[in-house]
């Protein structure tokens, strides 16, 4: 699993130096062969943002899975999902 730091990289300065690709989603990780892109957002008040949607959508549109998860409990059982459906195929 990969996590971005979307927040940017620290200059030192209290500052912080924009991310080259924006909406990136907060982790990324392949699922028996699947990719898997996860946007984390706290229960209430969490929106994705343009760029945000933009790229769950790119996801799904290739072939992988895209997940906004407001909880553990979420992820473990999308990913479940994706272990049970690669082993019926």
């Amino acid at each position: 699993m990969i996590r971005f730091n979307s927040i940017g990289v620290p200059l030192g300065d209290g500052k912080f130096r924009p991310l080259r690709m924006r909406g990136v989603s907060d982790l990324i990780c392949c699922v028996r062969g699947t990719f898997l892109a996860i946007e984390v957002k706290k229960e209430k008040g969490g929106k994705l943002s343009d760029y945000q949607k933009a790229f769950l959508d790119t996801v799904e549109s290739v072939g992988g899975k895209a997940l906004v998860a407001n909880s553990l409990d979420q992820v473990i059982e999308s990913v479940n999902l994706i272990r049970k459906e690669k082993e019926c195929s």
